[in-house]
């Protein structure tokens, strides 16, 4: 059900920082038919049980290759990477550090954004998302 980790799929953006806060989310593993005299029979959907968590994620800045970018700069980035790759696997990252093919449930579409100023005006941005295991 998961597809190979290759070089080649794209990976999730180092600069957008993860949360280490996460939620794994259920997932209906099984189809429930309500037969006319009351019976119910259930039939497994998946061969193997996908896996969902709602994430969040932070844009603080980030210097790359002696390049320093503000987090509005890594929000232009970032929006970028997830218009092209949101919808598709990609390398992410799991609780245990292994990388795991994910996608963003909705696509770029799936993610919100939420700018934070500190007092001194800098801007940070939040974004929050589910994934789901491909």
């Amino acid at each position: 059900m998961s597809a190979p980790l290759s070089p080649t799929r794209p990976a999730w953006p180092a600069y957008a920082r993860i949360d280490p806060g996460r939620q794994i989310l259920p997932v209906t593993v099984v189809e429930r038919t309500g037969f006319d005299d009351g019976a119910i029979r259930q039939v497994r959907r998946f061969t193997a049980t996908p896996a969902r968590r709602r994430i969040r994620a932070w844009l603080l800045g980030s210097r790359e290759a002696g390049i320093t970018r503000s987090p509005d700069e890594d929000l232009i980035r970032f929006r970028a990477w997830a218009g092209a790759n949101a919808h598709r696997p990609f390398r992410f990252p799991d609780e245990t550090g292994a990388r795991v093919m994910m996608r963003v449930v909705g696509g770029d579409g799936g993610i919100s954004y939420r700018a934070h100023v500190a007092p001194a005006g800098r801007r940070s941005w939040e974004l929050e998302m589910e994934l789901e295991t491909t």
